[in-house]
């Protein structure tokens, strides 16, 4: 259905401005991408409402797609995949941020913990590549490795600011968010998606075989 819509707007553009079909079909990928993040957002604020957890999950998902785009990570191969893993897991990871209560102590120590492990992953691992986009290039490695150690120091600083400002519980949350991020950049994480994806194809597959 998304598909659909974004090729009959991209028609639409392409006879408005006289373009070719090759345009035709960069137009429709471009609002597929544009379209599926729109839908997903609206899905996952009205679901957080439902739950009462959205400023949870706005914290959240800052969090996750401010590190996200930098670091990059695992994919999962169709849209409706990646709606369905990427929306589970906001929801998930703001349900814990906004129902869990930790002390303040215990929640700086994990803070702290995780801005250890996520500064070894970074030298490590990150950017992590899909396997149809590998970055292999080291000086384009390295510079992102850099702008992530630079954006992990700026969160840490601005939690401790923000740290009188917002409850626990928003602190913990944007912690969640972070960790998801790199989560999603680990090996284990692949292996994770890669079996998630299987099972959802084979889900797919049985439903259609009952249709048929």
């Amino acid at each position: 259905m998304l598909k659909k819509l974004a090729d009959v707007i991209a028609g639409y553009i392409s006879e408005k401005l006289q373009s070719d079909m090759d345009k035709t079909e960069i137009f429709s990928y471009g609002l597929q991408i544009l379209l599926g993040t729109v839908f997903e957002i609206i899905a996952i604020i009205i679901v957080a409402c439902f739950l009462n957890i959205l400023k949870s999950t706005l914290i959240v998902f800052i969090s996750f797609v401010m590190f996200r785009r930098l670091i990059g990570g695992t994919h999962c191969s169709t849209y409706n995949h990646c709606f369905f893993a990427s929306g589970f897991t906001i929801i998930v990871v703001s349900f814990l941020g906004a129902k869990l209560i930790l002390q303040p102590k215990i929640l700086f120590i994990m803070i702290g913990m995780t801005y250890i492990f996520t500064i070894i992953q970074t030298i490590v691992y990150i950017p992590m590549g899909t396997e149809k986009k590998m970055i292999k290039n080291t000086t384009t490695r390295l510079k992102i490795k850099i702008q992530t150690m630079i954006l992990l120091n700026l969160w840490i600083v601005i939690i401790i600011f923000l740290q009188d400002r917002f409850s626990p519980n928003h602190i913990f949350s944007s912690l969640l968010g972070v960790i998801a991020a790199f989560f999603f950049s680990t090996p284990f994480s692949y292996r994770i998606i890669n079996s998630l994806e299987v099972y959802l194809n084979s889900l797919m597959k049985g439903g259609h075989e009952q249709n048929v």
